[in-house]
């Protein structure tokens, strides 16, 4: 899904995500519920952290961009 932000000018930070940060995880992913669908649940974000790893992108300290990576081998 995606969402506009201006982001000319504005500082983007990256950084790697924890489980303390999944409240802000599932409100990356909040706007799937428009959709029939929404795959990312609690369960599923802890399932990721199992073997892979979640990454964020901030602009002032929200939230605007989220993506998880699983390892070649998962």
């Amino acid at each position: 899904m995606n969402k506009d932000y201006c982001i000319a000018g504005t500082k983007v930070i990256i950084r790697r995500l924890f489980k303390q940060d999944m409240d802000d995880i599932a409100g990356c992913y909040s706007s799937y519920k428009s959709l029939y669908h929404n795959p990312v649940t609690t369960d599923y974000i802890e399932n990721i952290f199992l073997c892979g790893e979640i990454w964020g992108a901030f602009i002032e300290n929200r939230i605007v961009a989220c993506c998880y990576y699983f390892p070649l081998n998962s």
